[in-house]
């Protein structure tokens, strides 16, 4: 029973890893935090370096001529076995991650140099799907339609590169505007005319006529979605 105890605590202790690592997984490939990721890969990182100078210390302890790698295997325990899967789950995870950021789906991209921080994300507006002779996309007060936009992003203001903060998954289905079938996701940027901060309808980006949410786009925290309706300032 003393024997047991001891590895039944370790396998728990490693299954606590495991679940945490598929919670981070699923945050990250939401396009929430990397550093979910970051922070998983330093426990893992910690627990396995731990693990291995115990086993070499007791092994030392033993003999003192045991070599640094040892020549023989040491029986799998249910802490080695779950660290195993956590490993996989996080390679699976980076995965999963890295096919989604290199996604032809995504209409997003990170540019860091730019002078306004709250807008790291280079977005590509489908310009075709908007009238001709205005060439505008509406904004909205809240992640709802409306008859009345708030304020609008201006082709000819934008031109090819258009900023956005955010998105967030509203209950209240965006119209399709005749290309789409709506969409329930909305991405948050200022305006072009009356610098008000409001909700595009994504079925908007490049690759949003499916109504999918943006794969490189973060979701809105409290404060920015507070930022809604209010002014930008540069």
């Amino acid at each position: 029973m003393q024997k047991v105890l001891p590895v039944v605590v370790e396998a728990a202790i490693a299954g606590v890893i495991t679940v945490g690592m598929s919670l981070a997984a699923n945050l990250v490939t939401d396009g929430r935090s990397l550093w979910w990721a970051l922070v998983l890969i330093a426990l893992l990182s910690c627990a396995v370096a731990v693990d291995t100078l115990e086993r070499l210390r007791k092994r030392r302890a033993e003999d003192p001529d045991v070599p640094m790698i040892p020549r023989s295997r040491s029986a799998a325990t249910g802490k080695h076995i779950a660290l195993g899967i956590a490993l996989l789950t996080l390679l699976g995870s980076f995965a999963l991650v890295v096919g989604r950021l290199v996604s032809t789906d995504a209409s997003c991209r990170v540019e860091e140099l730019r002078n306004y921080r709250e807008l790291p994300y280079n977005c590509d507006i489908a310009w075709s799907r908007t009238d001709p002779a205005e060439r505008r996309v509406p904004l909205y007060r809240w992640p709802k339609p409306g008859p009345v936009a708030l304020d609008v992003l201006d082709a000819d203001d934008s031109g090819s590169d258009q900023f956005f903060a955010c998105q967030i998954e509203s209950p209240d289905v965006s119209d399709g505007y005749g290309f789409s079938g709506g969409s329930r996701y909305w991405a948050l940027a200022p305006g072009d005319d009356a610098d008000l901060w409001g909700w595009m309808p994504q079925v908007f980006f490049e690759h949003g006529a499916n109504g999918d949410r943006e794969p490189n786009l973060p979701e809105c925290s409290e404060e920015q979605k507070a930022k809604a309706g209010t002014t930008f300032v540069a």
